[in-house]
């Protein structure tokens, strides 16, 4: 796993390394998408470049009206390698300067949006929690008092598709909990992920249990990190139970509520293991 250094800036020295590294990505900047251009990107005889992507629509240079050479600048690779990366979310607020790849992944000013309904929030990943005590604290489940949750499922049906997108709050971390289940399949699917603001140093379990008329159902999943916040994309860290409409029937009770309950583990990394 590759390590990445950065320098934040807090003091006079650090803003002028700021400036400086402003008006070296504004060299950099593609005049076409005005992204910064990344590594052999597309050059024309006079030296002007365009990033890959927007070269690939061009058959002449924009700024001079050249033709592109298919030459390997070695210089411009080695001075675009060497730039220091200032942090997609400089404009949310962060003020790191990435020397290679890496941070962010889990930057604290990375953007995403809450999944409650009706609410329109959206800001930074550092932001979350104080977002869900002042706007929906009478939503949450009290989890953040305990290790285990017990909670219900409404309106849950055998012959409708269910789904629920719903917040679980541990050691001051937000978790989005993703339920549903396919009344073809009779599968109940769990997936929780969240957005830490650095990089992690535990994991997350969850262990989801339905019980009722002498039977329980188990499943256990691993919490993911995702910072686009897409849920779709979430491919791991899903876990499922079948159960049989015989044996649901059980377990729901007259409201049509399905009782279930979560337990949350927290287990430290072995971070020496990344180091070799």
């Amino acid at each position: 796993m590759n390590s990445y250094h950065t320098i934040g800036i807090n003091g006079g020295h650090e803003k002028k390394l700021l400036d400086v590294d402003l008006d070296f990505q504004k060299l950099a900047e593609c005049p076409v998408c005005l992204g910064t251009v990344d590594i052999s990107p597309t050059q024309c005889k006079n030296g002007h470049v365009v990033c890959n992507i927007c070269g690939n629509n061009l058959k002449l240079c924009p700024m001079c009206g050249d033709e592109f050479t298919l030459a390997n600048h070695t210089l411009t690779n080695q001075l675009l390698d060497s730039l220091p990366k200032l942090c997609p979310n400089t404009n949310q607020g962060c003020t790191v300067i990435s020397l290679t790849k890496g941070h962010e992944q889990y930057c604290e000013f990375r953007q995403t949006e809450c999944k409650f309904i009706d609410c329109i929030w959206e800001g930074s990943v550092k932001d979350v929690f104080n977002h869900f005590v002042r706007a929906h604290r009478e939503s949450l489940p009290k989890s953040y008092l305990s290790h285990t949750l017990k909670s219900y499922y409404v309106n849950f049906s055998k012959t409708i598709d269910f789904y629920d997108f719903s917040p679980i709050v541990f050691k001051n971390i937000v978790f989005w909990k993703v339920c549903y289940r396919n009344s073809t399949t009779k599968c109940i699917i769990h997936k929780f992920y969240y957005f830490p603001t650095r990089k992690p140093t535990h994991e997350y379990y969850f262990i989801v249990s339905f019980n009722g008329g002498g039977m329980e159902f188990t499943s256990t999943s691993i919490a993911v990190t995702d910072a686009s916040g897409d849920v779709d994309v979430l491919g791991n860290g899903e876990a499922g139970v079948l159960i049989p409409d015989s044996a649901l029937d059980k377990i729901l009770n007259g409201k049509k509520q399905l009782p279930f309950s979560i337990k949350m583990v927290e287990i430290e990394m072995d971070l020496e293991i990344f180091k070799h």
